[in-house]
């Protein structure tokens, strides 16, 4: 296939998730005590030609590199470079603060997806996300637990479990996540289906609050690497 193929075939499932408007369900408990910030101005193309900014309530999601791999020789928390499958890197800024980001996937050794909208089916292990230029870089780590995802998230204010979300609004489920959640004293989601949204408990601090955002980021824009 080749590049400009490989980018319509992502383009027509975005397309095509965001023509159907599936939404995760977010937990009633999160809700009740998370600010959302809705991502906007989020293209559903994806490729080297295009451009995947976007804006997550008062942050800028910038500079999407998805050419950014293991040759790097730099591994992402839980994830060292030996085994890193693929990456990306990205710039988050808002408030006055700014942010560096970059994720990477593990080898593959499961045939759970994580969701990201695309109607290919593609494998990993684990996906890792790294947020650094404050005074401790944050990280998430998710991996696959049969058919679910747990993992961990550590910022500024502490460790939280993480684990996956399959519901949708309306009651039905499905195999890939339709997001993530963050539990422990501090609570948060990530949506991943298109365009996405994120809930940050509101008793957070700005610096964990910007660190935390980036890392929903990270795994906002996981897409699955494309065959050429």
């Amino acid at each position: 296939m080749t590049s400009k193929n490989a980018l319509w075939v992502g383009t027509l499932g975005f397309s095509l998730l965001a023509c159907s408007q599936q939404h995760m369900q977010v937990p009633p408990e999160i809700s009740a005590k998370s600010e959302v910030l809705e991502a906007t101005d989020r293209s559903a193309w994806s490729g080297s030609l295009a451009d995947e900014s976007f804006q997550l309530g008062p942050y800028a999601v910038k500079d999407v590199d998805r050419d950014w791999d293991s040759s790097t020789g730099v591994g992402v928390g839980a994830i060292s470079h030996e085994s890193t499958e693929g990456g990306y890197q990205f710039k988050f800024e808002g408030k006055g603060k700014k942010r560096d980001g970059r994720c990477a996937t593990g080898k593959q050794d499961t045939g759970v997806a994580l969701g990201s909208g695309f109607a290919l089916e593609f494998q990993f292990s684990k996906l890792a996300c790294a947020c650094g230029g404050g005074a401790k870089e944050a990280t998430v780590l998710v991996q696959s637990e049969g058919s679910k995802f747990t993992g961990s998230l550590t910022s500024s204010g502490g460790t939280y479990p993480m684990r996956s979300v399959h519901e949708l609004e309306g009651g039905s489920t499905t195999e890939k996540p339709t997001g993530y959640r963050m539990d422990g004293e501090k609570m948060g989601a990530a949506e991943v289906t298109h365009p996405g949204r994120v809930w940050l408990d509101k008793s957070l601090g700005d610096d964990e609050r910007i660190e935390i955002a980036c890392l929903f980021a990270g795994l906002m824009l996981y897409k699955p690497k494309s065959s050429d």
